[in-house]
């Protein structure tokens, strides 16, 4: 009897699960899966650079460019976190000073170095006049906010377009694509995209890979059904305005991470946002190489999230819990006999769908997955937080009490 009632109770969950799941997939990721490349006409930004040219003209507005007639000239700050970054600023930093566009500044701030950064930022300015140093030393916010709040206070213009010391742009028109997303007065948040680059084609480089993917289909379509609810701090632009109304980062002061995702969560609407997903635009970086190195940078992310807005933890809850029971229920339903037809083909035709939405997704965002590793990936991601949630929980905890005498 107690069975009955439970085989049946695995059923109902499979089939609720279910049809979450291909809501969500069909009616929701979809969007992504199809949708296509903005056309941006790069000529209109393509003018001498406070890089090379002393005199700034402003050009006449091009009647192929789809986007605000004055958004090409918008003053710019780049603000950049540096700390214990010299190798990657020398390798990466001229790929962003260099870019073509007429009107922008780059704010690095130098979060008490220890090793050469000084001296590289300091050589890198007799080159580029547009470069500002600020050497933060005592911070009055834990982690990146803090130098963030600083370099941002020290910015110049009103637009802040982010991103990291290890991230790097492949094309020269990233500033004026991301600024291209500044459709109207009433934009005040434009989301890019920032992949990690396949540096090894090891499996954890691969877990990494796939989840930025995951977490990009998840934030970028809900984006494009008018639910935002998080940017990426690697390649993010909105309104210094934006951020002195909210009080930058008070709401959130006491997590060390969340200067992205939580800031975004609180500050974006339905209609203050637009989104790039131009290849032109992409931020790049090397991701994790170590597990450990992934733990310690999981743990900082898992906090944050139970600081998202009530309507966006139940969105993201339906999405992860459908996604778990469906096939811990499929799995229980298959051993024990039950509706074996029924479940296998469900099984099959969700696996279907997803390899090939991920597919087309995973060509529009430029990353190199062959179609097979979607399910695989998929069930793998399913045990990702039954089996790393309480690690990461336990960790989390132990750093917190380690705080206190």
């Amino acid at each position: 009897m107690i069975y009955a009632l439970f085989s049946d109770l695995v059923f109902y969950v499979f089939i609720a699960a279910s049809v979450v799941q291909y809501a969500f997939w069909l009616f929701v990721f979809s969007r992504l899966a199809f949708y296509k490349e903005e056309n941006i006409d790069f000529s209109t930004y393509n003018l001498p650079s406070v890089a090379n040219a002393r005199k700034v003209v402003t050009p006449e507005p091009s009647p192929n460019l789809s986007v605000s007639s004055e958004s090409h000239n918008r003053p710019i700050s780049i603000v950049i976190c540096a700390r214990n970054e010299s190798a990657n600023l020398h390798e990466h930093l001229p790929k962003i000073l260099n870019q073509n566009y007429p009107d922008f500044e780059v704010v690095v701030v130098n979060d008490a170095s220890s090793d050469d950064t000084e001296i590289v930022l300091h050589n890198f300015q007799k080159t580029y006049p547009h470069l500002r140093v600020i050497n933060v030393v005592d911070k009055t916010l834990a982690g990146k906010k803090g130098a963030l709040a600083a370099g941002i206070e020290a910015t110049k213009n009103n637009w802040l377009l982010l991103t990291d010391a290890d991230c790097y742009p492949l094309s020269k028109n990233w500033i004026s694509g991301m600024v291209s997303g500044i459709i109207s007065k009433k934009i005040q948040i434009v989301f890019g995209y920032a992949p990690y680059i396949n540096c090894d084609n090891s499996f954890l480089n691969k877990l990494i890979r796939f989840e930025t993917l995951w977490t990009a289909t998840q934030y970028l379509s809900f984006a494009l059904i008018k639910q935002p609810y998080m940017g990426v701090g690697r390649n993010l632009l909105y309104e210094k305005k934006l951020y002195v109304q909210a009080n930058g980062f008070a709401s959130h002061a006491d997590l060390a991470s969340g200067d992205d995702d939580l800031f975004v969560n609180q500050v974006v609407t339905q209609k203050n946002f637009s989104l790039i997903l131009h290849s032109e635009t992409y931020m790049y970086s090397m991701p994790k190489t170590t597990w450990n190195g992934y733990f310690t940078q999981k743990t900082r992310h898992f906090s944050v999230g139970t600081r998202y807005l009530l309507k966006h933890k139940v969105l993201l809850g339906m999405v992860s819990m459908s996604h778990f029971f469906l096939n811990v229920t499929a799995f229980y339903l298959l051993y024990s006999n039950i509706s074996t037809m029924f479940a296998a083909t469900n099984v099959v035709v969700r696996i279907c769908i997803i390899t090939f939405l991920y597919t087309r997704i995973s060509r529009r965002l430029r990353e190199p997955f062959a179609f097979w590793w979607f399910p695989i990936l998929d069930v793998i991601y399913i045990c990702f937080y039954p089996i790393f949630a309480p690690t990461l929980i336990l960790r989390t905890s132990l750093t917190n009490w380690s705080r206190y005498p």
